[in-house]
Formats: structure tokens, C-alpha cells, sequence
């Protein structure tokens, strides 16, 4: 589930994690884990989270619990019970599920981000045109025997080493790295000007996300997970240029 994403039962699930919830929500509750995957989800990446959510909120929600005497919605197995509660509530319990669920996905991007992707933006900082201008960019034949190492020492296939041209990038060089015990694919291009940037791949174990743009070490990058990658696309290019080549690379390698 994409975490920007509200559950339906996203307010009862973050009172269930918190252990403010009686034996009979916590059975409801229980019952419609064992139905809903994306449930399941919900809480585990509650569970995950660090983030003080109950100290932060209790004030709030204590507030909302003694403005209404309705019954919060409770699940019943095949049965879907929706008590509804008066606007101003809804309106308040909404955007405090909200604000949890955005401070959850900047937690676990920035987690992201934090770890492999600023080690390779360390890496690729250095990176200068002498680099990789005096290499001669590899022939047809010696790209496709590279695609077919890189997804050997990846662990899953690289579709197609991405054509970038339409960009005036020239595909110079790829290479396997390590970063975290895991295996590294750089991907360096060559602009008409300026400093290369690079495509890195390492394998992905957790959930699918669409590219999302920022910067770190004084260079732009968009960054997105697959099923089984995750990727950065990182150089000294505008954010928006920079988006637009990664979204065609992400078609290519896909």
C-alpha cells in the first residue's frame, strides 16, 4: 500500500498499535487483520515507525473522544458497521490521520534517502568530466554483454541499459559496486557539458514507489523502487530536467 495512502480504518488501526482500544475493538480489529492485507500492512509499518505517535496526539484525540458520545466504526467479519460522527470531529480525526500518514512516509523516505542513496551521492560527488571522457563509450554488442553481467551480479534483470540520447547523455560506462552487503549497479552518462551523472541500481525488499525528486551533497535526484529495484538517477542537473530523464529511464529498465 502506497504510504500516502489513508486506510479506510486508518484511525481505528493507529489506536489498535497504541493499546487504546477495549477487548472488543481489539477483537474486531483482529478479525479484520486476518481479512485485510493492506491492513496487516498498515499496522506493521506503524509498528516499524519510531515516530511518537501516541505523546504527540493523545491531546487531540482525548479532545475528540469527550466532543462526541457516537461509537467510533468498528469491523465485524462480512458486516461493515460505520457509526457516523458529527463534522467537526470527522474533520479533526481526518487531518490527524493524515498528518500521521505523511509524517510516516517522510520518516521511511528520509530513511531511504539517508542511507545508500547519500553514500552514492558521496561517490558520485567526486566524479569530474576527466572521469569518464577519455573512455570510449561501448559499442552495441558490448553493451548488451554488460546489461547481461550487470542483471547476472544484480540478481534480477536489467530489461535494457537506458538510451538517454534524446537528453544528449551518452552512456559511458557501468560498473558493479557494493553498498550495505548489497550488490551496486552504476550507470554513468555524459552530458554535452558539465559533470556526469549516474544511474545506480541495487535490489529492492520492500514496498514499490513512484519517483520522487530532491537533492543531497549540492547535486539534484529523483529515486524510485520496483518490485525488485531501487534506483536513484543523480547529477547536476536541474530537478525538473533530471526528472524528466529519469521517468524515461524507469520505462527503458522496466
Amino acid at each position: 500500500m502506497n504510504n500516502t495512502e489513508q486506510h479506510p480504518y486508518a484511525a481505528e488501526l493507529l489506536a489498535y498499535v497504541d493499546g487504546q482500544l477495549d477487548a472488543q475493538q481489539v477483537h474486531d480489529i483482529e478479525l479484520l487483520l486476518q481479512e485485510d492485507a493492506s491492513a496487516c500492512s498498515f499496522v506493521k509499518q506503524l509498528k516499524q515507525s519510531q515516530l511518537p505517535f501516541k505523546n504527540a496526539f493523545d491531546p487531540m484525540l482525548t479532545t475528540i473522544s469527550n466532543s462526541s458520545t457516537q461509537s467510533v466504526p468498528v469491523y465485524h467479519p462480512h458486516k461493515w458497521r460505520m457509526t457516523a460522527l458529527n463534522t467537526p470531529v470527522k474533520l479533526v480525526a481526518g487531518l490527524i490521520v493524515g498528518l500521521i500518514i505523511s509524517l510516516l512516509y517522510n520518516q521511511i523516505n528520509t530513511e531511504d534517502r539517508s542511507d545508500w542513496i547519500v553514500q552514492v551521492a558521496e561517490y558520485q560527488r567526486f566524479y569530474v568530466r576527466n572521469t569518464v571522457e577519455s573512455t570510449n563509450p561501448p559499442n552495441t554488442i558490448q553493451t548488451e554483454k554488460l546489461r547481461q553481467q550487470l542483471s547476472q551480479a544484480l540478481g534480477s534483470p536489467i530489461k535494457k541499459i537506458p538510451d538517454l540520447t534524446a537528453f544528449k547523455l551518452t552512456f559511458m560506462r557501468g560498473q558493479i559496486l557494493e553498498v550495505n552487503n548489497q550488490p551496486l549497479i552504476q550507470l554513468v552518462y555524459l552530458p554535452e557539458n558539465g559533470k556526469p551523472i549516474a544511474l545506480c541500481i541495487t535490489p529492492n525488499t520492500s514496498s514499490i514507489s513512484q519517483p520522487v525528486s530532491g537533492n543531497t551533497q549540492g547535486m539534484s535526484l529523483v529515486h524510485w523502487r520496483t518490485k525488485s529495484k531501487r534506483v536513484v538517477l543523480i547529477g547536476n542537473h536541474p530537478v525538473e530536467l533530471l526528472m524528466e530523464q529519469a521517468l524515461a529511464a524507469r520505462n527503458q529498465l522496466s
